[in-house]
C-alpha cells in the first residue's frame, strides 16, 4: 500500500497544485516583462506534469506511457482552462491549451531522454555495458 502511494502522490500532488493555482485571481500574480511569458509559464508548468506523469505510467507498466502522458496532460490542460473561466480575473484561452499540450509534449520527450541516459549506466559491480533495463540482452547473431 505505501509503494502504491509512493508511485500516486507525485502525479496526483501536482494536479491539485495546478487546480490550486488556477483558482488564484490573475491580479494576484506578478507581472513579467514580455508579451508570451504566460506561454512559457504554461509550457514549463505542464513539461513537468507530463514527466511525472510519464514516470509515473513507465512505473505501472502501460503501453505507450510517453502519448498517455500527452494525452493526459492536454486533456487536464483542457479542464483547467474550463475551470480559468469561472475564476474571477481569469479566462479561458485556446493558446494557453496549446501551450499546456505542448508543454506535455515536451516533458514527455524529456522524460524518455532522461530515461535512457540514466538507464543506461551500470551499477557498480555489474559487467561493463550491461543493460539495466534488461539485464540478460538476447544473443546476437
Amino acid at each position: 500500500m505505501k509503494k502504491q502511494l509512493k508511485l500516486w502522490l507525485p502525479p496526483i500532488g501536482y494536479a491539485l497544485l495546478i487546480f490550486a493555482l488556477s483558482s488564484i485571481k490573475s491580479a494576484s500574480f506578478p507581472t513579467v516583462g514580455f508579451k508570451l511569458a504566460d506561454k512559457f509559464i504554461h509550457l514549463g508548468e505542464y513539461g513537468l506534469f507530463a514527466f511525472i506523469l510519464t514516470r509515473f505510467l513507465v512505473q505501472l507498466g502501460w503501453k505507450n506511457p510517453y502519448v498517455w502522458a500527452v494525452l493526459i496532460a492536454s486533456f487536464y490542460g483542457i479542464t483547467d482552462e474550463i475551470h480559468q473561466f469561472y475564476v474571477p480575473g481569469r479566462t479561458m484561452e485556446v493558446y494557453d491549451w496549446i501551450a499546456d499540450t505542448l508543454g506535455g509534449l515536451l516533458g514527455s520527450q524529456l522524460h524518455q531522454l532522461w530515461l535512457k541516459k540514466f538507464s543506461a549506466r551500470p551499477k557498480a559491480g555489474s559487467p561493463a555495458g550491461q543493460n539495466l533495463e534488461n539485464p540478460n540482452p538476447p544473443a546476437g547473431p
